[in-house]
């Protein structure tokens, strides 16, 4: 039998769990008022289930998908991978946000600080330029490996 320790604390990680996604999903929805407001960044964003989105940037297609991880206290953090597709069950990672559940974002499961919350829309300007910076840093755009953007 389940002690009651186990049971509220299976209880407890639903309850995160239902919380992080639904901070997700609002995140999600304020993208795609953000993006399509504001055309410059060129980036392009559809639903692909409940717990991703996907982006078209520099005509690659990149996934954004939640999860749910613990932190070194035990606690349920919110994860977001942004992955761009190179074909299936091969993505190459770009960036990984974590946030708590008032929405706080992180880079690391350790970093105290948090960078911006994820509910505010003033943040996601700097969460797009961040995600491009880091995007723009992979080896596919490197010259040696020959699938970087045409500029002729």
């Amino acid at each position: 039998m389940i002690s009651q320790e186990k049971k509220k604390r299976i209880f407890d990680t639903i309850e995160s769990y239902t919380i992080l996604k639904d901070l997700f999903t609002q995140f999600k929805e304020m993208c795609k008022g953000f993006l399509a407001k504001e055309n410059a960044f060129k980036l392009g964003i559809q639903d692909s289930n409940n717990v991703s989105f996907k982006l078209t940037a520099f005509d690659s297609t990149i996934f954004a998908t939640f999860s749910m991880v613990f932190n070194s206290e035990d606690t349920a953090c919110g994860k977001i991978t942004f992955e761009r597709f190179i074909e299936e069950d091969d993505n190459e990672e770009i960036w990984v946000l974590y946030f708590d559940q008032q929405g706080n974002l992180r880079e690391s499961l350790a970093q105290e600080m948090s960078i911006h919350n994820m509910t505010e829309s003033k943040c996601f300007e700097d969460i797009i330029l961040n995600f491009l910076e880091k995007y723009l840093q992979l080896p596919c755009f490197k010259a040696d490996e020959g699938l970087g953007i045409s500029t002729i």
